[in-house]
């Protein structure tokens, strides 16, 4: 819920279509919790809540968890930063990756 105000805050800021950045806001907030299912730590993630308290795990789960709060600048912490940064950078590059302006159209 704060990543959707936040994103609604700041959308004209980011030079897209509101609703552009409404599905694409929705999409990145949706797949936090599918992620978190694919780790292999932890309790399982609530996807039902508040109707149930279930926890769910992916059938798949390569995505190790990180160690918590000081724990994670440890030699196993670097070792999953570095994990997950493998696992993101198709979307880093892909995001970060410079592409050619559009002059807006001018209607008269």
């Amino acid at each position: 819920m704060v990543g959707v105000l936040a994103v609604a805050a700041v959308h004209r800021r980011l030079d897209n279509s509101f609703w552009r950045t409404a599905v694409v806001s929705v999409l990145t907030i949706a797949s936090h919790p599918l992620l978190d299912a694919m780790t292999d730590g932890g309790l399982g993630v609530a996807l039902a809540w508040p109707f149930s308290n279930a926890r769910f795990f992916a059938p798949v789960r390569f995505i190790p968890v990180a160690p918590i709060g000081a724990a994670f600048l440890s030699r196993r912490g670097l070792h999953i930063a570095l994990i997950e940064l493998v696992y993101s950078a198709p979307v880093l590059v892909y995001a970060l990756w410079p592409r050619k302006r559009q002059a807006p159209s001018q209607n008269p």
